[in-house]
């Protein structure tokens, strides 16, 4: 597994980065299965683990996301936070400093089990233990993907909102991790989602989500050893993934048909 820790310039690019990791290895793998020479040396497909903290904040919707029901698109506008839609499912969420977001892209001809959505979720969160545990952070998962604290009360908050896409040959599995984020903020430009896990009831999202207070570069280290990714992506990869993310900031990231099209 390559490792990537990269920000980009603009939201857009940063979630389009996220696409174009996906397509490369959804390309590779097919490519590898069209390769009809007998006894074919041609190597599976490349897994990544990219981590990024960006800055501005920005909404970004679940692709099946309404703009509408889930974002306060007037106070965005005014206050010039972008909204942005990505390409895997999954509920709106609020970015910005203070938030570490990782992503893993994984292939299930490697691993057929991760075909199943409830195994990629324990799979995951496995790992993502694992990482706190090493920084002497114990969470536990609720709902299908949520990662969580206890706080000095016994109440359980949400510090980690999850989401996936599959592919024919691959996934993407990405979520955001709140460290340092200004909380307040997502009462501003996020509604109450019409859709919610049975272990937050009617919480507002001051009371539901919290910081999890932990060293960012310590975080890093610990992740990636739970995914295993010691090996750096190289220039020319870069380039390339760097050239597609263009690619799709121009075809769709930046086009408000695809952004608002619900």
């Amino acid at each position: 597994m390559l490792k990537i820790d990269l920000t980009l310039a603009t939201p857009q690019q940063n979630i389009a980065f996220e696409q174009a990791m996906f397509d490369a290895l959804e390309i590779n793998a097919s490519e590898s299965k069209g390769n009809s020479k007998p006894n074919s040396q041609t190597a599976l497909p490349t897994e990544f683990l990219r981590l990024w903290e960006p800055q501005a904040k920005f909404v970004v919707l679940g692709r099946s996301g309404k703009i509408k029901d889930e974002a306060f698109v007037q106070r965005c506008r005014e206050d010039g936070v972008q909204i942005i839609r990505r390409a895997s499912g999954g509920g709106t969420i609020l970015a910005g400093a203070g938030c570490l977001m990782y992503s893993v892209v994984l292939s299930s001809i490697r691993n057929p089990a991760l075909r199943d959505i409830g195994y990629c979720h324990q799979f995951i969160a496995e790992r993502m233990k694992s990482a706190f545990a090493k920084c002497g952070k114990p969470i536990e998962r609720h709902g299908h993907s949520d990662l969580c604290v206890q706080d000095d009360d016994g109440i359980t908050r949400k510090f980690s909102g999850n989401a996936m896409r599959l592919g024919r040959s691959n996934l993407i599995y990405h979520g955001t991790l709140l460290i340092s984020f200004e909380l307040e903020a997502i009462a501003r430009y996020l509604q109450f989602p019409s859709k919610r896990p049975d272990y937050r009831d009617q919480r507002s999202h001051l009371e539901f989500v919290t910081n999890i207070e932990v060293d960012s570069a310590a975080l890093k280290q610990s992740i990636s050893a739970a995914f295993g990714a010691s090996q750096e992506i190289t220039s020319v990869e870069k380039s390339h993934l760097l050239k597609q993310t263009e690619i799709l900031v121009t075809d769709r990231y930046s086009k408000d048909d695809w952004n608002f099209i619900r």
